[in-house]
């Protein structure tokens, strides 16, 4: 017999996200946090300009949102 055994659901959670980098010359560090009431993006390199790789930019996804700015 099994049994589950469901925790109280905490209202109070927190999701963490972490993105250092794409490739070896894209160096772009982020973290981020994010509640049921707030979202916070941290760029700790945020002087440097966000880079676009190319595989990223000639993508169709990419380009369908490019067209609709």
């Amino acid at each position: 017999m099994c049994c589950v055994f469901l925790e109280p659901v905490n209202e109070d959670r927190s999701v963490y996200g972490s993105h250092s980098l794409h490739e070896v010359t894209m160096y772009y560090p982020m973290r981020a946090v994010r509640t049921k009431r707030y979202k916070l993006i941290h760029n700790l390199n945020y002087r440097t300009p966000f880079p676009i790789d190319q595989d990223f930019y000639l993508s169709p996804t990419f380009q369908v949102w490019f067209l609709l700015l």
